[in-house]
């Protein structure tokens, strides 16, 4: 098991929220840059290296896509690199559409590592005291999705082995509608029985109680007082203007002083603590198998 997914959930939702809105909130491009090495590095220790990669070759190229196309269609900006059919493409337009690609990707792979450290259960247990219809609502509609793909996967076969796949698209398409029928077939039957199921178990009963095996620790608090203490330095940082960065109409300079050097160090500190969380216990891992 990984180490950071025994943290309090309390704990995880902090530090994914707090990461995603910083990374929104910001423009600051080295404040982007250690959101996207930091969210990149840690969905490489939650996920391996061959999804990874498969991810990159994803990414990266759609990411390139938004960085190239902010110049074609924002012009402003004094450093003009080249024209194109009365078009200037300006340095501060290409350097802004870069900051807006790392920005996406940083968001898109924090939440991707949301998925992979909060699971349902956690969802559930944070949220189902305060909203138990939303939260039940929502994590059932989440784990039926997979369910629904699966399902759909299954029944194509057999309809391939029953000799009902044609070819042509009226062939298909007539394919296609039977097993979307199957399928919300298979899908009002199973919510019959998911109704019978948490009702015969009391869903809904005045004075149920709820269990639970998270309990929020003493290292669970020490992570959240110094998550806490970081962003609330991090908020007034950029509250005062420590770490602000125009694009336009030139790049302005990026604040370099003691204080931004502080600002700068607590951004990396905090989105780098669970990544390094997952190293240690890698290593101490290691270093046990070692001994056997």
């Amino acid at each position: 098991m990984r180490k950071v997914t025994r943290f309090h959930p309390i704990v995880l939702i902090i530090f994914f929220v707090c990461c995603v809105f910083y990374t929104m909130y910001t423009m600051n491009p080295l404040v982007l840059i250690i959101s996207f090495i930091s969210s990149l590095i840690f969905y490489l220790i939650l996920d391996g290296w061959i999804k990874f990669l498969k991810y990159l070759l994803v990414i990266l190229p759609i990411g390139l896509i938004i960085a190239l196309t902010n110049p074609l269609f924002v012009h402003r900006g004094e450093t003009i690199l080249f024209t194109i059919k009365n078009l200037d493409i300006t340095y501060e337009a290409l350097i802004y559409g870069f900051s807006v690609a790392m920005m996406l990707v940083s968001i898109i792979t924090w939440f991707k590592c949301y998925n992979k450290v909060v699971t349902m259960d956690k969802f559930v247990y944070l949220f189902g005291g305060i909203f138990p219809t939303i939260a039940t609502t929502i994590s059932m509609g989440i784990a039926f999705i997979p369910r629904f793909i699966e399902k759909g996967k299954k029944i194509n076969i057999a309809q391939k082995n029953l000799g009902l796949y044609g070819h042509g698209f009226k062939s298909q398409m007539k394919l296609n509608l039977r097993i979307f029928s199957s399928l919300i077939s298979w899908g009002l039957e199973n919510s019959i029985d998911t109704a019978d199921s948490m009702s015969s178990r009391g869903y809904g009963l005045k004075g149920k109680t709820r269990f639970s095996l998270f309990r929020y620790t003493f290292n669970d608090f020490l992570l959240t007082l110094i998550f806490i203490l970081l962003m609330i330095f991090i908020i007034i940082g950029s509250i005062l203007k420590y770490l602000e960065f125009e694009y336009y109409p030139t790049l302005s300079n990026l604040r370099i002083d003691t204080i931004s050097v502080l600002l700068y160090t607590s951004i990396s500190l905090f989105m780098i603590i669970p990544t390094a969380i997952e190293l240690k216990e890698a290593i101490k891992w290691n270093f046990l198998k070692s001994k056997i």
